[in-house]
């Protein structure tokens, strides 16, 4: 068996399909959590965030960049909807632009 499904049946198994639990709770296994201490680890970063999809990713990173109302974002033509999606969704204004 291959690690993934050796992780995917761990925690199917433990009966915890949630992230947010006690570690002392029984079956929780902490995957996200051990996942994002050994990523901050190996970025040299204090804290992470881990999203279910790439989407969720980028509504967050709009906030973060603390961009307002009204403020153009650039994004390539060529993307996947999700870009500006997200860019749409912080209520900016998307700006098709090519690199040539």
């Amino acid at each position: 068996m291959r690690g993934r499904e050796k992780n995917l049946l761990d925690v199917i198994e433990s009966g915890c399909l949630h992230r947010y639990a006690d570690e002392s709770e029984a079956g929780f296994t902490a995957k996200i959590m051990a996942l994002k201490k050994q990523t901050a680890r190996v970025i040299g970063v204090r804290h992470t965030v881990a999203f279910n999809s790439g989407t969720a990713a980028l509504f967050c990173a709009m906030a973060a960049l603390c961009v307002s109302p009204g403020d153009e974002v650039l994004v390539p033509g060529y993307t996947f909807v999700a870009s500006i999606s997200a860019i749409v969704y912080s209520r900016t204004v998307p700006v098709l632009c090519e690199i040539e």
